[in-house]
């Protein structure tokens, strides 16, 4: 790590750190980076996701839960249904960015 780098990360409080990290785990599993890319086109419902995702709707509900207590998704409830959206866009751009191998 060059001295820039180190400098970055030393500005960061130990509850950001913490923030942070958590949120990578949260994204370390590839369906809930599939969930989190398709919430990047807008707000959808758990039975949106399902289809695009391809699980059933338990295994969507419990990776959505996952995001959300990371703070990468936030939802809504509109009767019956609840709709999931992207709390930052930062989280897929980074993940596009790091996908494309281009983040200079």
């Amino acid at each position: 790590m060059n001295k820039k780098n180190k400098t970055a990360v030393a500005k960061c409080s130990q509850g950001d750190i913490g923030r942070v990290a958590a949120v990578f785990k949260a994204l370390g599993h590839q369906t809930r980076l599939v969930i989190a890319d398709h919430l990047a086109d807008g707000e959808m419902c758990v039975t949106d996701l399902t289809a695009k995702v391809g699980c059933d709707i338990s295994t969507v509900s419990g990776h959505l839960s996952v995001l959300k207590a990371a703070g990468v998704v936030t939802s809504e409830k509109r009767g019956l249904q609840i709709f999931y959206r992207l709390k930052n866009r930062c989280v897929i751009d980074a993940c596009r960015c790091m996908a494309s191998g281009s983040c200079d």
